[in-house]
């Protein structure tokens, strides 16, 4: 029976309601959860492409295409209530598209910073390096450098304060879920 493990969560309401996740030999997913089945809590699973997940992580692709966009029919459902174990795929026969399971177009990650957009930045900006060292000259290298790195600094700070905002929150959502 195939298997697999919750790697990271993409959006949190109440419990995981999209997460990302990664079969024993690396194949990626994502799990959306539905509408319980007995008692238990239900997610939608498909394998994705890493390009895809990237377009979605970076808010570039919406859920429902990420899920079905690649035209493959092959889903699965799992059921499952602690995601620090893996997760047992039932295959499923029914088209995707048939389901009632896919959720309606429009869904993106806005809030989520694209770290892999970032590290393709600084790929790029690395290949204009050289092209300005090899046309403009040290000088202009020099200065193109100060205000990148200056630039750099202020997304990184950015970066920062938006993961300590986030633990803030799960952290004050976490104490008001223990009061009520």
């Amino acid at each position: 029976m195939k298997t697999i493990k919750h790697t990271t969560t993409l959006f949190y309401y109440d419990g995981p309601q999209v997460f990302e996740a990664r079969d024993r030999i690396g194949g990626h997913y994502i799990a959306v959860m539905v509408e319980p089945q007995d008692g238990k809590e239900t997610y939608l699973v498909a394998g994705v492409l890493p390009e895809s997940l990237r377009q979605f992580r970076g808010g570039r692709l919406d859920l429902r295409t990420l899920l079905a966009g690649d035209g493959s029919e092959e889903w699965y459902l799992a059921h499952g209530e602690n995601l620090d174990e893996p997760l047992a795929l039932m295959p499923q026969t029914t088209p995707l598209g048939e389901s009632g399971f896919l959720p309606d177009a429009g869904f993106l990650l806005h809030d989520r910073p694209a770290e892999e957009l970032a590290l393709r930045d600084l790929f790029a900006g690395q290949a204009l390096t050289g092209l300005i060292m090899s046309q403009w000259g040290k000088n202009s290298y020099v200065e193109f450098a100060k205000k990148s790195y200056a630039a750099a600094d202020a997304m990184l700070f950015e970066r920062s304060n938006y993961l300590k905002e986030a633990k803030r929150r799960r952290d004050r959502q976490k104490e008001f879920d223990d009061q009520v």
